[in-house]
């Protein structure tokens, strides 16, 4: 694809891929007059002016951000006006002649901070007053050429702005989670890793308190909804029949374990329940699921399942496919807590009226020992 000159808008709004500038309201006949605006195809409403540089006269304040790559995005500056947006990923045109063009136009431009990122060459546009203050360097290694670090590094003090930066980056994810999925395919294959979100939802918890509630609420959860798998761990109480004499039925309670709404293992497979208990108190590798016969391998359990601990998270990781699932720990222990409550009623139940109940108390009792 070659290098691509990617642009970033700090002021007077977060923008990713792209800049877009106002002109100033006593400034657009002025502007106007001074600019021949020619038609680019059939898009009458993006009007180029120079190389990556358009002009847009918008009626409602909305514009469409322009970029070589990345998702279309309209974006609502909630007032009518003439706008310039400024193409980003484009492999030219932001030259010494492109500078000498804009640094005439910003006297008709709204006050603006943007940089463009080329290999690693960052330069630096901040408009004041109509004046156009630029300034080019080649340490954006400095940064390991990731502007996300770079603003870190320098508006440290700028609470605020790192906010809305972030919440501006979660924007762009979601943005392009939904085309992804729009074309048939898995973000989380094609694209992001679980660390991509878990990152990001610190970094916005980092700077909750400069985040409107709503937005952070929409966020947090959106996020967390990409992190973790849903796990439901249930106890299923069925009537059984007895091997030894048919007419003998008893009542029997299992667990049975669904990730995402669909069980992980066959319908013909067991929950080995110990080995799954002991998996909450350590990490290894546990044979959770088997064949009802009592042998994992039987079923194609050759491997078993990988169990990580973290602060808040729990990690499976199936060592047969390599599938992996991120869970959060309290939900798990709610549901074995609720099982063990519920274990305790059925056992009462069924004793009362004279019917035999095989539960799984008897699994506790080894639980509790782990954790001692």
């Amino acid at each position: 694809m070659g290098i691509t000159n990617d642009l970033y808008q700090l002021k007077p709004g977060i923008i990713n891929s792209g800049t877009i500038l106002r002109v100033r309201k006593n400034k657009e006949a002025a502007f106007l007059k001074k600019y021949t605006i020619v038609n680019q195809g059939n898009n009458t409403n993006a009007q180029g002016i120079f190389s990556n540089t358009f002009i847009i006269n918008s009626e409602d304040g909305k514009i469409e951000r322009i970029s070589l790559f990345a998702t279309d995005r309209i974006i609502d500056f909630n007032e009518p006006g003439i706008y310039i947006s400024l193409q980003s990923g484009s492999k030219s045109g932001f030259g010494s002649d492109f500078n000498d063009f804009f640094s005439t136009m910003a006297t008709y431009l709204e006050d603006a901070l943007f940089y463009i990122l080329w290999d690693d060459i960052i330069s630096r546009y901040e408009i004041i007053n109509g004046t156009l203050n630029f300034r080019s360097t080649r340490d954006f290694t400095r940064w390991n050429c990731l502007f996300e670090e770079y603003v870190v590094d320098n508006y440290a003090d700028s609470k605020q702005l790192l906010a809305d930066f972030y919440v501006e980056k979660a924007n762009e994810m979601i943005l392009r989670h939904d085309e992804i999925i729009s074309e048939g395919e898995d973000p989380k294959e094609r694209h992001y890793d679980v660390e991509d979100y878990q990152e990001l939802l610190q970094q916005i918890l980092n700077y909750k308190s400069h985040i409107a509630p709503e937005k952070l609420k929409q966020l947090n959860d959106w996020l967390e909804a990409q992190i973790y798998d849903t796990i439901c761990i249930e106890l299923v109480v069925t009537a059984s029949q007895s091997i030894y004499d048919e007419n003998e039925v008893y009542m029997q309670g299992k667990f049975e374990i669904r990730i995402n709404a669909e069980k992980p293992y066959a319908e013909s497979d067991i929950i080995d329940i110990s080995e799954f208990l002991k998996s909450m108190v350590q990490n290894g590798e546990y044979f959770i699921f088997s064949c009802c016969c009592g042998v994992p391998s039987c079923s194609g359990w050759v491997k078993g399942i990988q169990v990580e601990h973290f602060d808040t998270t729990i990690r499976w990781t199936n060592l047969n496919t390599w599938k992996e699932w991120y869970f959060e720990k309290h939900r798990i222990e709610d549901d074995i807590k609720t099982i063990r409550e519920e274990d305790k009623v059925y056992e009462k139940f069924f004793a009362k009226k004279e019917i035999e109940y095989i539960g799984v108390g008897d699994y506790w009792n080894t639980d509790d020992e782990l954790k001692n």
